[in-house]
Formats: structure tokens, sequence, C-alpha cells
């Protein structure tokens, strides 16, 4: 039996959480039970310029006790002195752990992680449950999703420019047959009890809590990647965190194509061969292709210790791939671009992976290019994303524990 648990952090949500909450109503599976935490930090409380915030807080939880939800809803206020974090746990990573933590203790046997401005469509739950039914050695899903661009609104640019980024990053690493070829985004996860307890839970981080918790749940053991459904996160402008989707969508256009380039396509070659090269590297000593950086990994010496504690091939390059993490792989990617003396153009690059692919992607210019043409390149990127994670699902081993 699957009991499940919606979990919704809330900081100055009363705008947003309204919408989310009907998207729960309209489910056509209404057996599941919903966690609101609704927080600020205790330096909030007397921080004028937090005032806001703490006003917003406080309408929403009055907004929650006046409604009646054909499901089960918890809150979590975490508003007073003595209910909320300090500013140095304070953020979405301890919302989250908060939250999780008191639904698998009340009994919950998998846990949906959704975000205060997610919707969900009314399939959605009926398709999470039945994804844990059918691939019972999963530890966790990560959903498709899509970012609703009003191509009329000021930041329609950054948020296609920052979805083509998500979409191309994700497309090279199912290239390259990387195990941790999916996107992290809390809106869109959900883990069974188990997975949880072997991940760990969620860090106290203002942000990236849900790409490190997705890290470690991957490294103890399979996830699902693919439903017939979309989550639809919002799309909006944020500086309430230092990093992720709003952040990103409050860049200037240079700035947000510095911060996110679309890497060169000999860069994710050159992991491939690497992740080819593990098989050798178990029979013997070899050298790898990716130069220096693999000090960063603790040299070669950390690869013949994975080798004598291995008890075969397949066990020494599940290792290697545990050491060569999601981390590790964006790390590489950044520390190769800042040592190349010759950057390719975000458009040679798409070209690049479109031979890649062996498809026509879009002509467009991503820095002034016309949105229409931005938002064609973005689907085009989400069919083959699409594609690259059904295939995987197709091929999905039941008996498989990583």
């Amino acid at each position: 039996m699957i009991n499940l648990h919606i979990c919704i952090p809330a900081y100055a949500e009363k705008n947003w959480l309204p919408d989310t909450l009907t998207s729960l109503q309209e489910q056509d599976d209404q057996d599941f039970s919903v966690w609101v935490c609704v927080n600020h930090a205790q330096e909030d409380i007397t921080n004028a310029a937090k005032s806001d915030v703490v006003a917003n807080n406080s309408e929403t939880l009055d907004w929650i006790k006046r409604q009646s939800f054909p499901f089960p809803l918890q809150v979590i206020d975490a508003t007073h002195h003595d209910s909320a974090p300090p500013a140095k746990k304070a953020g979405v990573g301890w919302a989250r752990g908060q939250l999780f933590d008191h639904a698998f203790a009340a009994g919950a046997s998998h846990g949906l992680s959704l975000d205060a401005d997610s919707l969900v469509p009314r399939n959605y739950v009926s398709e999470i449950k039945a994804a844990f039914r059918k691939h019972q050695n999963a530890l966790g899903i990560v959903s498709p999703y899509i970012h609703p661009v009003d191509l009329q609104a000021p930041n329609a640019r950054q948020a296609l420019r920052y979805e083509i980024y998500m979409r191309y990053y994700q497309i090279c690493l199912w290239l390259i047959r990387s195990p941790y070829a999916f996107l992290p985004l809390g809106s869109a996860m959900a883990f069974t009890h188990e997975g949880y307890r072997l991940a760990r839970g969620f860090a106290s981080r203002q942000a990236g809590e849900d790409f490190y918790f997705l890290q470690n749940l991957r490294k103890a053991g399979p996830l699902v990647r693919w439903l017939p459904t979309q989550v639809r996160p919002a799309s909006r402008a944020s500086l309430r965190v230092p990093f992720g989707t709003g952040k990103a969508i409050s860049m200037e256009m240079p700035e947000l194509c510095k911060q996110f380039p679309l890497y060169s396509w000999t860069y994710f070659q050159t992991l491939s061969d690497c992740f080819e090269a593990f098989s050798q590297l178990y029979k013997q000593d070899c050298t790898l292709p990716w130069g220096s950086f693999v000090e960063r990994l603790g040299g070669y010496s950390a690869f013949s210790r994975m080798r004598r504690n291995s008890k075969d091939e397949s066990h020494f390059r599940r290792l290697c791939h545990q050491k060569f993490d999601a981390l590790k792989t964006l790390q590489y990617l950044r520390w190769r671009r800042a040592n190349d003396t010759q950057i390719e153009s975000d458009e040679v690059n798409l070209r690049q992976l479109s031979g890649r692919l062996g498809s026509d992607l879009p002509h467009c210019q991503l820095a002034d290019g016309c949105l229409e043409d931005l938002d064609k390149m973005r689907q085009a990127l989400v069919t083959h994303e699409s594609i690259m994670q059904q295939s995987f699902m197709n091929k999905w081993s039941y008996t498989t524990n990583w």
C-alpha cells in the first residue's frame, strides 16, 4: 500500500499557494495527505526589511485556517520565536527537512515534494503511485517538468534561455550515459521512506538542497526518470535564494549567459571517454583523459583503493560513478571551460548537439533572437529529452539495486 504524503515549503507564498493546493484538490486520485511548512528565520521577526515576508506568512496561515480541503492537511507553523529556525539554518532545505521528517514519522511510505508555486495536472498523483507500484526497486522519481512562460513577460527571454541551458545539459548527460542524467527540482521529485533514509534527508541549505538530496538518492539506488505527465513550476524572478531558477531569471542576459553557458560537446565527449575507460582502469592503472582534474578526485590512488575494495568490475564502475558524481560533473565542465582558450558560442554548441542527435534543432540566437524561436528551441529539446527518458524506462531492470 502506498501512503503518500505531499510536502510543500511556503515562504511568503500567499499569492501562489492557493493555486497549488487547488491543483491538488483536482487530482483524480485523492488518497494522499498534504503538509505545508510556513516558515521564515527567527531574525526576520524583528527585521524591518523582512516585515513583508512576516506579514505574508501570517496571511497565508490565516487563509489556510479558513479553508476546507478534501485531503488531510497538516501545517507546520515555523513563524514564531520558539518554532522558526535561526538564520544560519533557515531556508528551503530546512523547511523540506522538517516536512518530510514529520511526514515519515506520521507513517508515510512515500513522499512527494512540491513547491508552493508549482501546478500539477489531474493525473499527477495517480501516475506517481503507478510508477512506484510498477518499479518497486526504485528509490525515487524525477518527474518531467516545463516552466509556463508568458512571452510578453519582462523576464521571458531569461526564463527560456535558462530552461534551454537545463535541457541542453541534461541531454548531453543522457548521450554520455551519465548515471546523473536528470534535473534536480524540488518541485518535481518523489521518493520512498527507505530512499529518504539512505539519502540522509535534506541539508539545511538556502538553495541546492534538491541537488544534493537527489545526488545522494541516486548513489543509493535507481530512480524513475519519466512519467506521462509534467509538473509546471512557475517561471518567476526571485532573489530569495542565492541560486536556482528564480535567481537565474532575475539576471540580466549577459550575466545569465555567462553563469549558465552551453558547454562544448567536446567536454562531454571527454567525460564519455573517461566512463568507457573505467573498465580498463579496473584491470590495471591507466591514464584517464580528464587531465589534472583527476587530482580533485583524490588522484589515481583513489581509484586504486576502489579497485582493491571492489568485488567485480560492475561494483568498481559503480564506485567510480559515485566518486565522480553530479557535483564533480558540473565542476569538471566549469574547470574545462575556464581553461579553454577557444570558447565556442552557444549557437555553435547547439549545432554540435543537433548533429549528435541526428535531428535539426531550430535555428535561433539565444541572446537576442525572437522569443518565438527560443520557445521552439525549448520545445524541441523537451521532445528529445522525453524520448531519452522514455527509452531509459523501457529498458528498466526490475532487479538492479543501482
